[in-house]
């Protein structure tokens, strides 16, 4: 089965993010990052480097996949994670999650993350 955490971001990655990359590397999820014109890029392309399950879709690279889509979505909007929904439908997804790179829920010091 394949699982699949969709986010999009213009901030440094956050504690929330480090999490979600990490539950993709234990749980098997890939976990998709969608960046946007303000996104600190090369602090993304480190994060796949440090973990297994982490793809990270540039402005560029989102325009290249989906061109039309792109420029339908425009640019400094949330809807940008749209982007990480086809690419998840489009690599196989059984399950999709969307969850935000600044807030996450605790439960005893862990995320609550099925």
């Amino acid at each position: 089965m394949k699982k699949f955490i969709i986010t999009t971001t213009i901030n440094e990655p956050t504690e929330a993010t480090l999490k979600f990359a990490t539950i993709a590397d234990k749980k098997d999820f890939t976990f998709v990052i969608v960046g946007d014109t303000k996104t600190p890029h090369e602090m993304y392309q480190q994060l796949v480097s440090d973990f297994q399950n982490v793809v990270y879709l540039t402005p560029e690279y989102q325009t290249e996949l989906y061109p039309e889509l792109s420029e339908i979505i425009g640019w400094k909007t949330i809807q940008r994670r749209n982007i990480g929904f086809v690419y998840a439908y489009q690599n196989g997804a059984d399950i999709v999650a969307t969850v935000d790179d600044d807030i996450f829920h605790m439960n005893h010091g862990e995320i609550i993350f099925y």
